[in-house]
């Protein structure tokens, strides 16, 4: 199959930036013919955001020209699918419009990771109310002939009152890469190190985090945002936890990252981490809900932070059971034939 591929520009160490490899070579492995739609490496995002704003518009503006040439010489005809890497992108729309004024008619496939309809997300604090990011990316949704999430979580999140939106399937991320990253580095130390591995933003609720720190001075906490540069991967190596207070989190990758590398989640029961997680490795939701609710239940999260650290689970059977189901592509290859 002949696959053109419009990948997502890499955001510093984010998954993103393994995915420009990682994807385009499991995809030729499969034997697919693939042609990579990429625009010049955009402005760093600012802090505790993903992208860009301008950056990934003039990013994607690149993708948009790339494309409507390949449908001006009459190239598109070869492809058989075009696979959008990120599903918020608004060159899916005028690839809409040109395969009406053409008559060239490809599918196209698309990966959802954030927008407006998460009221954590930026752009859903901001735009929101506005009707017409509402309509656009209702729009998306009905241009891809597939939408694809990689937890049921998000998938409700998205297309909760849209009506019937084409092939929308939960699918897990392409991200195999990850357990020999991690694995057989565990060299925990004799005091307890937990991780906190979010950016620094509101709905990761750090300041719950760094009031564990002063409450609980037999470990130690690495906050990863409270630090310019670290050495992610050996820290990993060491912590005994990785701790979790998220109002927002459709996947969670860095907690999965923990896992492989032998640290023990312990994330609430909300957002995607209910369904991916076995109740040992989640704490009651209302621990942690906002900063009261946090105060008022603080000696109970406590006792569930010391007694987990006392506890040896096979964590490698975990990290496997979440890797079958979240973290990778076998299912989003299936439901496209490839």
């Amino acid at each position: 199959m002949n696959i053109i591929l419009v990948d997502t520009e890499a955001a510093g160490s984010r998954y993103t930036r393994d995915w420009k490899t990682h994807i385009p070579q499991q995809l030729t492995a499969r034997g697919h013919k693939i042609t990579v739609i990429e625009g010049t490496p955009s402005l760093p995002p600012g802090k505790g955001q993903w992208l860009n704003a301008t950056g990934t518009i003039q990013y994607k503006g690149e993708q948009q020209a790339q494309l409507a040439e390949l449908f001006h010489t009459g190239k598109i005809a070869e492809a058989n699918l075009i696979l959008f890497t990120d599903a918020w992108n608004p060159t899916i729309l005028t690839v809409a419009y040109m395969q009406v004024m053409t008559a060239h008619r490809i599918k196209m496939a698309g990966l959802w990771h954030a927008g407006a309809y998460d009221p954590w997300d930026l752009l859903g604090q901001r735009a929101y109310p506005l009707p017409w990011i509402q309509h656009m990316e209702q729009s998306l949704l009905q241009a891809l002939d597939y939408n694809f999430f990689a937890t049921d979580w998000h998938r409700r999140l998205c297309t909760a009152g849209r009506g019937d939106i084409p092939h929308a399937h939960t699918v897990g991320w392409p991200c195999e890469y990850i357990p020999p990253r991690f694995v057989d580095l565990k060299t925990p130390g004799s005091r307890p190190l937990i991780m906190v591995p979010h950016r620094d933003s509101p709905e990761k609720q750090l300041q719950i985090a760094r009031d564990l720190q002063a409450h609980m001075p037999e470990c130690d906490w690495m906050i990863t945002a409270d630090h310019d540069h670290c050495d992610y991967v050996s820290l990993m190596g060491r912590a005994h936890m990785v701790f979790s207070a998220n109002l927002q989190e459709t996947l969670g990758i860095a907690v999965y990252e923990g896992l492989c590398a032998g640290a023990r989640p312990l994330v609430p029961q909300r957002l995607s981490y209910r369904e991916m997680y076995d109740p040992r490795y989640v704490y009651p939701s209302e621990w942690t809900e906002h900063w009261d609710s946090y105060t008022r239940y603080r000696p109970q999260l406590i006792d569930r932070i010391r007694r987990d650290l006392q506890r040896t689970d096979n964590l490698v059977h975990e990290a496997h059971t979440v890797a079958r189901r979240y973290f990778t592509g076998d299912e989003l290859y299936r439901v496209l034939g490839l």
